[in-house]
């Protein structure tokens, strides 16, 4: 088995993550673990010392939170993402959200 993230330093992993260009949404966390104003922030620089600042894996890897990746290189269309207010359930708070673009490309065409 190949584990090419293991043991890497998760701040530089965020770095380049990034630096690439990839934009995410907090869209889910736990709830005794992190408040809900979190929720639906965009992943950045800013956001992650917040996080380590209340006691959290930088990249969320003990399941603190998770993202939804909204755009990224590999993307032909950024996904356009909508939310209408927040769940509690199962012991963690999630974002309640849609898209707004009508169909998801796969078609492999350059994002202009």
């Amino acid at each position: 088995c190949r584990l090419p993230l293991w043991k890497e330093p998760r701040m530089a992993l965020i770095d380049e993550l990034l630096e690439l260009g990839v934009q995410a949404t907090v869209v889910a966390l736990q709830a005794h673990r992190l408040d809900r104003r979190y929720l639906g922030r965009r992943l950045s620089h800013e956001l992650v010392a917040e996080l380590v600042a209340d006691g959290v894996d930088a990249c969320g890897e003990e399941g603190e939170y998770h993202t939804l990746v909204t755009d990224a290189p590999l993307f032909t269309i950024p996904v356009d993402l909508h939310w209408d207010g927040e769940t509690l359930r199962d012991g963690g708070w999630y974002l309640n959200v849609s898209t707004g673009n009508a169909q998801i490309q796969r078609e492999g065409v350059a994002k202009t």
